[in-house]
């Protein structure tokens, strides 16, 4: 929950700044998976949604602009120091 959340109304004439009251939820997933002995696969998955309590002055809008709802994310690893390089070393 957040309290006095300062956000910018742009729908007056005027710009201006009003403290607000809005709630932010969503959820994540993370995995990985290790495809040999140096490469690996992970990812992740996150999801939110922020909602104002009331809507602003002169706006019937209640979604938080400033949160982006969904991201996703990947990656391919290669560990260059596996274990029969530090072998061949030690």
């Amino acid at each position: 929950m957040l309290k006095d959340y300062i956000y910018y109304n742009g729908s007056k004439m005027a710009n201006s700044f009003e403290n607000i009251d809005a709630k932010i939820y969503g959820f994540s997933l993370t995995g990985g998976f290790l495809v040999g002995d140096s490469i690996s696969i992970s990812g992740g998955l996150a999801y939110k949604k922020g909602r104002k309590d009331d809507p602003l002055t002169k706006q019937s809008d209640r979604d938080l602009a400033d949160i982006s709802p969904l991201k996703l994310n990947a990656s391919l690893n290669y560990d260059l120091m596996s274990k029969d390089i530090c072998n061949l070393y030690g």
